[in-house]
């Protein structure tokens, strides 16, 4: 009886755990964007647009 409760109550942590990661990955990935330099961020918007790369085709 008593494995069954442990059981079951590990299985309703799962969905807190997964959530906490997640908005782990959220939260860093927006602090990184966020404290980028602003010469890395105009860098990487006009990379695709760039002219000076070199096409094989």
């Amino acid at each position: 009886m008593f494995k069954r409760v442990i059981l079951e109550d590990w299985a309703g942590m799962i969905p807190i755990i997964s959530f906490v990661c997640m908005f782990g990955v959220f939260l860093g990935a927006t602090i990184f964007t966020l404290l980028k330099s602003k010469s890395s961020v105009k860098h990487l918007s006009h990379l695709p647009l760039d002219e000076d790369s070199n096409d094989e085709n």
